[in-house]
């Protein structure tokens, strides 16, 4: 049995899966709570399930990117249980358990999160034969870039992720080469954190708690201003 932990964005969410089937649970978009949530939401998720956590293979979270925050409270959570109850820990990549939340038969899947000053994190994948498969690793970029490379592509693309929201003129103006995909699946589920983990863990891609890193791609703002004020003094 596999539990998930995903706090990445404004979801506070949890899931537990056992072999591959998903057993309960929780999502709930509540803003930045995540520190009082989680927690509670987890002792619920086991109530719910009638589980217990000696079933447990091991633990997956989403690692980013996404909120600073939320990123450091899902693996600071995940990975003191890990320790705790002896289990390993599996990563999972943010933008691709969007994706994975968002199945289409052989198509396109973007996936976007808000990088602040009018860029966004994107990643683009495609469902070929039931299996998700990365076609450009995460990037940022200017959200308007983004939709123009999308729109280039050679065939309509579903994008996901909360950013979509905030881009809809853009999205409308390439006159249906890319669509959102429905408010269902725009934000990232703990099930498909679940999934996607209990997939990598049967590849082998579990490790011992304190060997798990965030993955940022970008500093949090508070250390580029450190940075650039401490070069304004220098100078």
């Amino acid at each position: 049995m596999i539990l998930a932990i995903e706090t990445s964005t404004p979801v506070c969410a949890a899931a537990l899966v056992q072999t591959g089937r998903l057993l309960a649970e929780i999502n709930v978009q509540t803003g930045n709570t995540h520190s009082e949530r989680l927690m509670p939401q987890l002792e619920r998720l086991f109530l719910l399930a009638g589980a217990d956590r000696a079933e447990l293979a091991a633990l997956a979270v989403s690692i980013g990117p996404g909120s600073f925050t939320g990123l450091r409270i899902g693996l600071t959570t995940a990975k003191t249980l890990a320790y705790a109850w002896g289990k390993p820990i599996v990563g999972v990549p943010t933008l691709e358990a969007l994706a994975y939340g968002c199945p289409c038969a052989d198509g396109w899947v973007a996936a976007l999160l808000d990088a602040q000053k009018g860029r966004v994190y994107r990643a683009i994948y495609r469902w070929q034969a039931g299996r998700l498969f990365e076609i450009s690793p995460v990037e940022i970029a200017p959200a308007a870039a983004v939709v123009a490379e999308l729109a280039a592509l050679p065939a309509p693309v579903m994008v996901v992720g909360e950013s979509v929201r905030e881009h809809l003129a853009l999205l409308d103006a390439t006159h249906g080469r890319v669509v959102a995909a429905p408010e269902a699946a725009l934000m990232p589920r703990a099930a498909a954190v679940a999934m996607l983990g209990y997939e990598k863990w049967r590849q082998g891609a579990a490790v011992r708690p304190e060997e798990l890193n965030p993955f940022y791609v970008r500093r949090a703002e508070a250390e580029e201003l450190w940075e650039r004020r401490l070069r304004e003094q220098q100078a």
